[in-house]
């Protein structure tokens, strides 16, 4: 199981706890755009943190396997090949 649903799991199952709450606020700021206190990633026991960084993991994974299949990562390459060399990076 992707650490993201063993999160979203604990967050289902102990929707008032300490954990799960910093869980869910990594989450929601992952998918939003927002921002988490790391200190709050810092208090976590061990295996929760882990969790943290696998959902992190996770996510950059996701948003950038899914940036190139969709041809953005590849668009972003080939509009910088085009510059002439030397010309300032806009």
């Amino acid at each position: 199981m992707l650490d993201l649903d063993v999160a979203r799991s604990r967050i289902h199952a102990h929707p008032d706890g300490k954990t799960e709450r910093v869980l869910r606020e990594l989450i929601v700021a992952l998918e939003t755009g927002g921002s988490i206190k790391v200190a709050d990633l810092y208090r976590l026991d061990y295996e929760s943190f882990r969790l943290a960084i696998g959902v992190l993991n996770g996510w950059w994974s996701q948003r950038h396997i899914g940036v190139a299949r969709n041809g953005i990562a590849q668009h972003a390459v080939s509009v910088e090949q085009r510059q002439a060399p030397g010309a300032p990076v806009a």
